[in-house]
């Protein structure tokens, strides 16, 4: 099961959380530099979890295409060292996702939200298996939200990209 929300042109809740050496990491670090694919698991040892990072991890070269980055955020800390294809944040007891994505969607495993370079959220889904997240849409958000108007949210029409580019 996928539910998917739609958070338009809504800023997010800023959250500082350590990553698994220790060191805070904000979502304010990446403010006007980096647009953010944000994976919130439930358990790095999940099966299903690990199956959206890899599906992610599959996904990277078009997301890094849209200057993105994927963080992860763990709602517990690994026992073990477990090595990680994006950087991982803890969120132990879950509120920071609870904040980020609402009280709703803290039953789902994993969830994912895609944040402009700005901290506006521009999609999100949660989903009980891993293999649900559709990746594709992923990077269609992704894809938009680049290619917006900063100041109005409007995509720039197909017809004025053609006329503008070089011949």
């Amino acid at each position: 099961m996928i539910q998917e929300f739609h958070p338009r042109r809504t800023a997010i809740v800023e959250f500082a959380l350590p990553n698994l050496d220790g060191r805070l990491v904000r979502r304010r670090d990446f403010h006007g530099k980096r647009n953010l694919v944000v994976a919130f698991v439930h358990s790095l040892a999940c099966s299903d979890c690990q199956r959206l990072l890899e599906g992610l991890k599959r996904a990277e070269s078009a997301i890094r295409d849209w200057t993105a980055t994927v963080l992860v955020v763990a709602r517990e800390r690994p026992e073990q060292s477990v090595q990680q294809p994006f950087p991982t944040l803890v969120d132990l007891g879950g509120r920071a996702t609870a904040s980020c994505l609402g009280a709703e969607a803290l039953p789902y495993p994993a969830c994912v939200m895609v944040l402009d370079r700005w901290g506006e959220a521009a999609a999100a889904w949660c989903v009980q298996h891993g293999d649900e997240l559709p990746t594709e849409q992923v990077v269609e958000a992704l894809r938009l939200k680049d290619t917006e108007c900063p100041e109005c949210g409007v995509p720039t029409p197909e017809w004025l990209e053609q006329a503008s580019s070089p011949m």
